[in-house]
């Protein structure tokens, strides 16, 4: 198996990431892009994108526990371009918090 290097993969994520959001805003309703999970906090965070019926487009963020019912939900009303880059913003925190993608 050849290893790749960082950006090598950061730059596929990027490119898998911006079609995923493609193809999501295509679709009415909320489509996953990513998973996250941080196993030894037992906390999970996921993000989604879609349209809603009026064809707005919107990044949605859930978290929470995987051992309670906790967690929360934000849901921004932005463009395909800010989508993007929020997604790779939020990509970047998650790692730095000890979250481990588990889906793409």
């Amino acid at each position: 198996m050849v290893n790749k290097d960082s950006s090598t993969e950061k730059t596929e994520l990027s490119d898998i990431l911006a079609e995923k959001i493609s193809a999501a805003i295509d679709n009415c309703g909320a489509n996953r892009l990513l998973r996250w999970e941080n196993r030894k906090n037992k906390r999970y965070y996921e993000l989604f994108a879609g349209t809603d019926l009026l064809g707005q487009a919107f990044l949605l963020r859930v978290w929470g526990s995987m051992k309670t019912k906790q967690g929360g939900e934000k849901r921004e009303f932005l463009d395909l371009n800010e989508i993007i880059n929020k997604a790779k913003d939020i990509t970047k925190a998650r790692a730095r918090h000890g979250y481990e993608l588990v889906s793409v």
